[in-house]
């Protein structure tokens, strides 16, 4: 089961940025990253709270990630492979990226 999360932030800044005499008004250049980190616990490892343990590995489990941004905004769309994420750590992953609960 794959588990996807959308995260946003702005750091206050409007869209595009004022120009002065002589500038370019040219918008925003879009930039983008991608990532990936393996996630795959331990064989012996706690699995769904405490109820089972890790007995072996089938395919290892990742965590991948977009973040688009324009400098002033960016948007993260994060897939983790597992069946379910507690809430705490969703207010980890949040705190991390910087943003509120509102969010």
């Amino acid at each position: 089961m794959l588990l996807s999360l959308l995260l946003w932030s702005a750091n206050g800044r409007g869209v595009a940025a004022e120009s002065g005499p002589g500038e370019s008004t040219r918008p925003p250049r879009l930039r983008a990253g991608v990532s990936q980190t393996e996630i795959t616990p331990p064989i012996g490892a706690p699995l769904l709270g405490a109820l089972v343990a890790s007995t072996g590995v089938h395919d290892p489990l990742f965590a991948r990630a977009l973040v688009i941004g324009d400098g002033g905004e960016r948007a993260a769309i994060v897939c983790l492979d597992l069946v379910g994420m507690d809430l705490a750590l969703a207010r980890e992953i949040r705190a991390l990226w910087g943003t509120g609960e509102e969010k």
